[in-house]
């Protein structure tokens, strides 16, 4: 998204999909993002024998388990915006706005999501 001016017609019509390297299972009803932890500093510390686990789990709260089941690669913005609304009246305020820094947020910071159109 960080790609695009504001255009409010075109963001709505963006369509974004999970990249297929993110690792997810779901827990007790909400997302857990897994991110693996091997990067040369943690595997020097365990081999010298400091407890890190291989493995770290983001769950994510009712609207970023919403959202992300969503993120099909075939669903727009609009169309999430939509369902969210139905999902959760809460969500109704500020919803694109809230939406479209969410997934800025997933594309742009975490990358775990990709625009495809």
């Amino acid at each position: 998204m960080a790609r695009h001016e504001y255009d409010a017609d075109a963001n709505l019509a963006m369509i974004f999909k999970i990249k297929e390297t993110i690792l997810f299972d779901e827990k007790d009803g909400h997302i857990r993002v897994i991110k693996e932890q091997n990067r040369k500093p943690q595997q020097m510390m365990r081999k010298i024998g400091i407890k890190i686990p291989k493995r770290s789990y983001l769950e994510l709260d009712d609207f970023g388990t919403f959202v992300f089941k969503q993120l099909d690669g075939v669903k727009t913005v609009k169309e999430i915006g939509e369902l969210l609304a139905k999902h959760n009246e809460e969500s109704a305020t500020h919803l694109y706005e809230r939406l479209l820094i969410y997934l800025y947020h997933l594309e742009v910071n975490e990358k775990w999501i990709e625009l495809i159109n």
